[in-house]
């Protein structure tokens, strides 16, 4: 699944959550998958967020660190300074990852179907369900603004507990494939 790329490894990694489908063995295989992945240039993160938000590199951001502080299938996140002094996490999503994921999903229905018909043994997996299942949850975790959503109902049912700290989302500076928001030290 590593070799076969991003939308693979997501795959596997959903899967390792099913034991009740694919069966602990195979479950505990799979979820030695890391979510890593070599980061994409600066000249790409520049581009992406230039476009995205509608406004030069220069016009939002006092200082970027070019090196990212997690790099992902999906993204990766960076250290910035907004103009207004505010320290931020700016996640920017993998240029080309959409296309490439709906390829893979194409294959990945191609395959399921093909095993499916030619192999009734297998047929109790529903492989054709578990790529519509998988196509569901990569279409939400590509789509940033539904990840804002989630962490400012985060913030706000935590917003009395002392205990939990969820950082503020900068919508001016989100969008669908970037995700801003507050920078918050530790794990």
């Amino acid at each position: 699944m590593e070799e076969l790329g991003t939308s693979f490894v997501k795959l596997g990694q959903v899967l390792s959550t099913r034991p009740d489908l694919v069966g602990k063995d195979i479950a505990e295989e799979l979820s030695k998958l890391q979510d890593e992945a070599t980061p994409f240039d600066f000249v790409e993160v520049k581009r992406v967020l230039e476009k995205e938000l509608n406004s030069t590199f220069e016009e939002i951001f006092i200082e970027f660190k070019e090196v990212p502080v997690a790099s992902a299938s999906i993204g990766q996140v960076h250290e910035a300074l907004l103009k207004n002094g505010e320290r931020v996490a700016v996640k920017v999503q993998r240029p080309g990852i959409v296309d490439q994921i709906n390829k893979d999903i194409i294959i990945m229905r191609y395959l399921a179907g093909m095993v499916d018909q030619r192999m009734p043994g297998l047929k109790y997996y529903n492989l054709p369900g578990i790529v519509d299942e998988f196509e569901r949850a990569i279409k939400k975790e590509l789509d940033y603004n539904q990840e804002a959503n989630n962490a400012e109902r985060f913030r706000a049912s935590f917003e009395d507990d002392e205990t939990v700290y969820a950082p503020a989302i900068y919508r001016e500076f989100s969008t669908l494939r970037v995700l801003t928001m507050e920078y918050v030290e530790g794990v």
